[in-house]
């Protein structure tokens, strides 16, 4: 089978249970995800990404190969291909994988404005989440708000930075149902690339300034920090739920490396609401 072609009948879920995703925007570029399920997976099989301007792909502005070497069992079959200097500033883009003649469903990404001239960024961060699965989202979220459930709370990490915000029914083009159905919280890596590992923000910005803009700009989010590595522990009670973030140094390993809370929010039982317990805190790295 030629390169980028595929069966179009052949099972996307199968081959991709995780489907796709992508992050880490800048003004020229983003990083796409994806992995080959275990069962899918062929020793010597390369990966092919393609993005393009439409839906339909029919005219890539990119398309690449990832060599078979670079996945492995080790890895958990994922792959990621880092398309920084390849694309153009605040645009939508469309993406997805070929592997062993069968594609991913289809992504979408949207890069960074450029900073020259400017003083902001736009930063999205829940909407574009789920990028292969955006019409499944918004028919488990409308059903979510339909059936009106008590104390809807999710657990979530892929982005690999801290967040409470709240859970609308719809985000983006998929619905435009603005129902707030729950609370969300995300985990940061206590290990794993985060934010600031990768993307070079303008020297003069400072951490508040850039979670002000995040949170401006994502009015779901109350909380947002996405340069610390760490963790979160959230209990349950008959009266509430608390979540608390915790940061730690990513390059200590040691049983006494020291742990500082970054931030702690309440949710009382039967409400929809976020309620700070500290003020959030930022630290500085080198």
């Amino acid at each position: 089978m030629h390169v980028f072609s595929y069966d179009v009948a052949a099972d996307a879920d199968a081959t991709f249970p995780q489907s796709v995703m992508s992050g880490g925007p800048t003004d020229s570029g983003a990083i796409v995800w994806t992995r080959i399920g275990e069962t899918a997976y062929r020793e010597g099989q390369p990966v092919e990404v393609q993005v393009a301007n439409d839906e339909t792909l029919d005219d890539p502005v990119f398309e690449g190969v990832v060599d078979a070497s670079a996945m492995s069992a080790t890895h958990d079959y994922t792959v990621k291909v880092d398309l920084d200097g390849e694309l153009d500033a605040d645009r939508f883009y469309y993406y997805r994988f070929i592997y062993d003649g069968t594609a991913s469903r289809t992504g979408r990404l949207q890069t960074m404005p450029l900073t020259a001239g400017e003083d902001w960024y736009q930063v999205e961060f829940l909407e574009d989440s789920w990028d292969g699965f955006q019409a499944e989202r918004a028919e488990l979220m409308n059903a979510v708000d339909d059936a009106s459930l008590r104390n809807f709370v999710t657990l979530t990490g892929d982005l690999h930075c801290s967040m409470a915000g709240y859970q609308h029914a719809g985000y983006g083009e998929a619905s435009w149902n603005r129902d707030t159905v729950g609370i969300e919280f995300m985990t940061p890596s206590i290990r794993s690339v985060c934010a600031a590992d990768v993307v070079d923000f303008p020297g003069d910005w400072d951490r508040e300034a850039l979670a002000a803009i995040a949170k401006a700009e994502n009015e779901h989010l109350e909380y947002v920090n996405w340069y610390e590595h760490g963790y979160f522990v959230i209990e349950f009670t008959e009266t509430d739920c608390e979540f608390t973030v915790y940061g730690v140094d990513a390059d200590e390993n040691s049983a006494d490396a020291k742990k500082r809370t970054l931030a702690q929010y309440r949710v009382p039982d039967g409400e929809l609401s976020l309620e700070a317990l500290s003020e959030p805190k930022t630290v500085s790295r080198s």
